[in-house]
């Protein structure tokens, strides 16, 4: 199957012409998606597995994608959420006009609205 996801801005998002909406769901119940690169940076290498850690003990399933693929699953319902540790504005620049426009959030590490 292809996908095509596209949204305007104040006009919602769409996979192939069906308007999404992001849900709120437990991630007890959900399939997460976690992205961190390899640091050589011990603290910053160590935080992003205890962070892992935690998210193993509070998700039913997790995969390790990149953040593009699993932010547009979170859109169409096919994982609960997402955390990329290294993200750049360039890799989630669209992603989070499309998550915005499915009436989900995206927020940084320390929990502050993007």
């Amino acid at each position: 199957m292809i996908y095509y996801i596209h949204c305007r801005i104040g006009k919602g998002a769409y996979l192939n012409d069906i308007r999404l909406k992001i849900e709120n769901i437990s991630l007890k119940n959900s399939l997460t998606g976690f992205v961190v690169d390899y640091s050589d940076n011990k603290d910053i290498f160590d935080f992003g597995m205890n962070l892992y850690q935690i998210l193993i003990k509070n998700s039913r399933n997790i995969q390790c994608t990149n953040s593009l693929v699993d932010l547009m699953m979170v859109t169409d319902g096919r994982m609960g959420g997402t955390i990329s540790l290294f993200a750049k504005i360039w890799d989630i620049a669209v992603p989070w006009l499309v998550v915005k426009e499915a009436s989900g959030i995206m927020k940084d590490i320390s929990g502050n609205g993007i």
